[in-house]
């Protein structure tokens, strides 16, 4: 067989008739490929197809599904969906970083409200104490001169 195959390559005759493939070997084309038949040894050899598609002819590779609106109306797409998703993770970030702070903040806003608190019953206590009867009348006493009469200090006309 590759004896055949060598013989019929470099062109040598067959079986001395002068021709090369006469009597051994048949040739034939059929739907795009050459056979090569022995018929002592059945031996069929394919040829390599070579079948060129040209530009008119509808050979071609067909084309997937066209995405709507074109490449550069998803590429525009993309790059939004991008550049949105990059600014929520930066901006979730930010808040995340900020909501510490600002429980910081809370909690020592707590912290000085207790404190104030505390001031603020001690100054009502004392605003009481202060404006008591009995207050008013020793700082009139001795600050001031004045005195409450007694009960039978004065008249009425």
């Amino acid at each position: 067989k590759n004896r055949l195959l060598q013989d019929l390559k470099s062109g040598k005759t067959t079986e001395g008739h002068g021709v090369p493939g006469y009597g051994l070997l048949k040739s034939y084309k059929g739907r795009g490929e050459t056979m090569i038949i022995n018929p002592s040894a059945h031996t069929m050899i394919p040829r390599r197809n070579t079948f060129r598609c040209h530009r008119n002819s509808s050979c071609r590779r067909s084309r997937g599904m066209a995405l709507p609106g074109g490449k550069q109306l998803w590429y525009g797409v993309a790059k939004v969906f991008l550049a949105s998703v990059l600014f929520v993770g930066i901006s979730l970030a930010l808040l995340n970083s900020s909501a510490e702070r600002v429980a910081a903040e809370i909690s020592a806003l707590e912290a000085s409200h207790g404190d104030l608190l505390g001031a603020n019953i001690l100054l009502r206590d004392q605003k009481a104490r202060l404006f008591s009867p009995e207050a008013v009348g020793a700082l009139a006493s001795n600050q001031l001169a004045i005195h409450i009469p007694a009960s039978g200090q004065y008249r009425k006309l």
